[in-house]
């Protein structure tokens, strides 16, 4: 299971150990709470099998649902599980059960006909429609001062793109970019030294520690893949 380091650093925000309460998360944490983390948690703290099978089992349909790439076997299984899977939710509060609940059925055959799903839904639209209302510096004539800055923007982007001498948002190295890979004879997962993204922290492995990392560097090294058996 791959958690990014913005999602982590997000939910040590969101979270209230006095109240026992999270808030403020945006659409793409809660998904990431429901596909990978919650099923976690379930297996861990709770006692009752039966409402365990039911929520991992709608939790696993949204992870294949939203998986980078759908398998249409994979899709095909989880339609069959979903009508068996909607009844055991009977014991969420009445607010719970409504047509948004039924529309889980359908939603394999949206991602059957339309393809992945991270390509229609409306996080790209929202994000652009943030960016947009920053824009109005006037509140008097919000849609003018829109349209003003959307056109300055597409102006510079077109721009920037044939300038070859300046840096731009198009050729500028990556936050995290360490100047590329550099061969000095040893192995390629270990060229060059790296750059911490946030502030530099010293830790002291123990036994355990090193030799989880040994081995996690070596299955990454392109050097040894020979010499795994799969």
């Amino acid at each position: 299971m791959k958690v990014s380091n913005g999602f982590l650093s997000n939910i040590s925000r969101c979270i209230n150990l006095k109240e026992l309460k999270i808030s403020g998360l945006k659409s793409h944490d809660c998904h990431i709470l429901m596909q990978q983390l919650f099923p976690l948690v379930l297996c861990a703290e709770f006692p009752n099998k039966e409402v365990i099978s039911a929520l991992i089992e709608l939790c696993t349909f949204f992870k294949v649902l939203c998986a980078k790439t759908l398998r249409v076997e994979d899709l095909e299984q989880i339609k069959a599980q979903a009508p068996k899977t909607l009844p055991k939710l009977e014991f969420l509060p009445p607010t719970c059960r409504n047509v948004m609940l039924h529309l889980v059925i359908h939603l394999t055959d949206q991602a059957l006909i339309s393809g992945p799903v991270q390509y229609y839904w409306m996080y790209s639209g929202e994000r652009c429609l943030y960016v947009y209302k920053l824009l109005a510096g006037n509140k008097d004539h919000p849609k003018d001062c829109i349209a003003e800055g959307y056109i300055a923007n597409e102006c510079m982007t077109l721009c920037s793109r044939y300038l070859r001498s300046i840096e731009t948002k198009f050729d500028r190295p990556e936050r995290n970019y360490n100047g590329g890979v550099k061969s000095d004879g040893t192995m390629s997962v270990i060229t060059h030294a790296g750059r911490p993204v946030e502030a530099t922290r010293y830790i002291d492995l123990d036994a355990l520690e090193k030799e989880r990392a040994n081995v996690y560097a070596l299955k990454n090294c392109e050097e040894v893949q020979s010499f795994f058996m799969y």
